[in-house]
């Protein structure tokens, strides 16, 4: 394998994409019946190479909610939530008569963290009072329940 030197973001214009982390998970669907957000597992890491970089996070899964429930999707950057509707998230689906049906999540965010530090970003999940809601597919760990989440570091 060649060696190559690594840009530094100094020579990097503005909008350059720095580097890109993504973290596939097979783990076994999230579930909750809790009113308020809570962590599903989902997350990736980032340690931005400069503070005036910004953050893009991209998180896609299936998502489903029991009878007519609401499923509420967000993105947390170690504690504080990214959504700028308290409460409400990025993502919102369900209200299925029968129940069942699956449905597509994406929730797609531009974060300014101002931070060399690594940083945690978590997908959190809500749902409707009396139902429960999911993220991720099947059941069991690693059976073809893809969850995907990206963080690119893009030059400020």
């Amino acid at each position: 394998m060649a060696n190559l030197q690594r840009i530094t973001d100094g020579f990097m214009s503005s909008g350059s994409v720095i580097q890109v982390v993504e973290n596939n998970q097979t783990l076994a669907r999230s579930s909750t019946s809790s009113t308020t957000f809570v962590d599903t597992g989902y997350f990736v890491n980032i340690t931005p190479t400069s503070a005036s970089s910004r953050i893009v996070i991209n998180f896609n899964c299936r998502g489903l909610t029991s009878g007519q429930g609401y499923a509420y999707y967000t993105i947390y950057r170690d504690s504080t939530d990214l959504s700028d509707w308290t409460n409400e998230g990025f993502a919102i689906g369900g209200y299925n008569v029968h129940g069942g049906v699956w449905f597509p999540v994406s929730v797609t965010r531009i974060d300014s963290p101002a931070s060399t530090s690594q940083l945690t970003y978590k997908v959190y999940l809500r749902v409707t009072s009396g139902y429960i809601a999911y993220a991720g597919g099947n059941t069991a760990a690693g059976t073809k329940n893809q969850v995907q989440l990206i963080a690119m570091e893009i030059a400020g």
